[in-house]
């Protein structure tokens, strides 16, 4: 008897966690030159090699995570396939619909990062899906010039207007992208105003102007939407936010967001965010003065110093495997000398 009463209440907690653990799906939809493998970057980590792999900080509270891969990322793992890159309309739209409609019966957080989330914005401004209860957009931008703007901007061919104009031409020619299609600055007032959105940028992105996020967030204010918050980071790469030097200030802010509604959310994280949480709800006025403050100092350092550091980092990895391989041989020269004196 006693047996068997252990063993049902082993099957009602096992049952019980499994709601609390499945409850919410988070919906991922990557950026433009990923094929959806970051998505571990946002996860918990269990273990220090994780977490020295992918980052200690986390916004995902579970695994139960359905990654969007869209149509550039070909056969799955070849990013950037320039005729299937359109930066967030209808196909990229479509692709994420799809991936809606695969997640059986659960509510769901929806996050995208960059490109991601401009397709993420699109698609609820567009559906309005129900079962979507909370959209977290990373680095939007809300025309997608500016990202294509950004990426020329890593290497300064922006500063050459024959290379500039040359490159974007290739990119209209070539990839499915129209300029007369939608943009997220066109449809981002039809989002349900009862849907609680969070949009996180950084000073530092280099891609995605910070401006460009802060115009969405504008335009949403100014249509009544009272459940929209805007966190603008100092420190953050593109697409990187969360291993910046204020990558725990992010996390902090989101889980405070995830308390703010309900949502599944670690406290301690949430506790530490909130004062930041409540900073980030700036009034229209308060985001001109930032603007008219700011202008000056960015221009100065995102044309020098952002720039030469990004594309260090971008070498740097490319060199990684070089590196590597000489260090190798290396050692294993010293490794032979070492054997023939002893």
């Amino acid at each position: 008897m006693c047996k068997k009463l252990f063993l049902s209440l082993c099957l009602l907690l096992s049952f019980v966690s499994s709601v609390y653990v499945h409850a919410y799906t988070y919906l991922y939809s990557h950026g433009f030159g990923g094929i959806g493998l970051r998505y571990h970057w946002y996860k918990q980590k269990n273990n220090r090699f994780t977490k020295l792999l992918f980052g200690q900080h986390y916004i995902f509270c579970n695994d139960n995570i359905k990654v969007v891969k869209f149509n550039d990322a070909k056969f799955g793992f070849i990013p950037c396939y320039l005729p299937n890159s359109c930066l967030g309309q209808d196909a990229d739209i479509a692709v994420l619909s799809n991936g809606y409609d695969e997640v059986d019966d659960e509510d769901i957080i929806l996050f995208g990062v960059s490109r991601g989330a401009a397709t993420a914005s699109n698609f609820v401004a567009r559906h309005n899906p129900e079962r979507i209860k909370a959209l977290i957009l990373e680095s939007p931008f809300d025309y997608a010039e500016r990202g294509i703007d950004g990426f020329l901007n890593i290497f300064r061919l922006n500063r050459l207007p024959r290379s500039k104009n040359f490159c974007k031409s290739v990119f209209y020619r070539f990839s499915s992208y129209d300029q007369d299609g939608i943009h997220p600055r066109d449809i981002v007032e039809n989002i349900n105003p009862d849907l609680p959105v969070l949009l996180v940028c950084s000073k530092e992105d280099i891609v995605i102007p910070y401006q460009s996020t802060v115009n969405l967030y504008q335009q949403l204010i100014e249509t009544g939407h009272e459940h929209v918050y805007l966190l603008v980071l100092d420190r953050g790469w593109h697409a990187r936010l969360l291993w910046s030097a204020d990558g725990e200030r992010y996390q902090n802010v989101v889980h405070a967001f995830y308390r703010r509604y309900g949502l599944p959310h670690d406290a301690d994280f949430a506790e530490r965010g909130q004062a930041d949480f409540e900073r980030c709800r700036p009034s229209i006025q308060e985001l001109q003065e930032e603007k008219n403050v700011t202008h000056k100092e960015l221009k100065d350092t995102l044309e020098e110093v952002h720039v030469r550091e990004h594309r260090a980092n971008i070498l740097s990895k490319l060199s990684m495997p070089f590196k590597m391989v000489y260090a190798t041989i290396k050692n294993s020269i010293e490794y032979i000398k070492t054997k023939l004196r002893s």
